[in-house]
């Protein structure tokens, strides 16, 4: 996972971050000072990440051939967001287990992005890999007039659970599997190499909609 050059999510000297490579604890890692970890599998943090400063035009986290666990995201937004997405996942992996706040445009190329519940996301882009949503897409108060876009030109978008309708949904290329994403007016089907698949809703995910629906 790469932060670039000049981020700085935390700024106390002290700050610690707890590790597990593989389930075997790490222990504390001093932000700010360099480590070195041999070994493959997956890297587990028990703290979020928080990543990104604003001051430049570049995504505020990359993630690039390793594989990433953490329980939440927070990405301030860069310089450039009307054209530089603020979180890159090239190769690899990166799985939060709740919200990630993402503030501008998520772009996937290759490896694979899992994510609670996508928060504050403009755009994101799908160009290979694959995205999972579990939990849903919401906006915090400042971002409830926001209309969210999904770019689909490769790879595969699977979202487990019902999202905003306001969505709109350009597919060109690959795989998408969502709750009623057939039916959504914001559905544009663009190119012939698309796949689409009414994702089934949990009966906890089924019950809860038929109570919005007939309240």
């Amino acid at each position: 996972a790469t932060q670039n050059s000049g981020v700085q999510p935390i700024q106390s000297a002290t700050a610690t971050v707890t590790a597990s490579l593989n389930d075997t604890a790490l222990g504390e890692l001093k932000v700010g000072e360099p480590c070195s970890l041999n070994g493959t599998g997956t890297l587990t943090l028990a703290q979020g990440i928080e990543s990104g400063t604003g001051a430049q035009p570049w995504p505020a986290l990359i993630v690039d051939g390793v594989d990433v666990t953490a329980p939440g995201l927070s990405l301030t937004a860069n310089g450039g967001a009307g054209s530089t997405a603020n979180l890159v996942v090239q190769s690899g992996s990166l799985t939060v287990e709740g919200m990630a706040f993402v503030n501008g445009d998520v772009c996937v190329t290759g490896g694979t992005l899992t994510a609670g519940q996508l928060m504050d996301c403009a755009r994101l882009v799908c160009w290979g890999g694959e995205t999972r949503l579990t939990e849903g897409w919401g906006f915090s108060e400042g971002n409830t007039d926001m209309t969210p876009t999904v770019l689909l030109n490769g790879g595969a978008f699977r979202a487990d659970s019902w999202l905003p309708e306001n969505i709109e949904y350009q597919l060109w290329r690959g795989s998408i599997a969502a709750p009623g994403v057939r039916h959504w007016p914001g559905t544009h089907l663009l190119g012939d190499d698309v796949e689409i698949t009414d994702q089934p809703l949990a009966r906890t995910e089924k019950q809860t909609l038929k109570r919005y629906l007939y309240k």
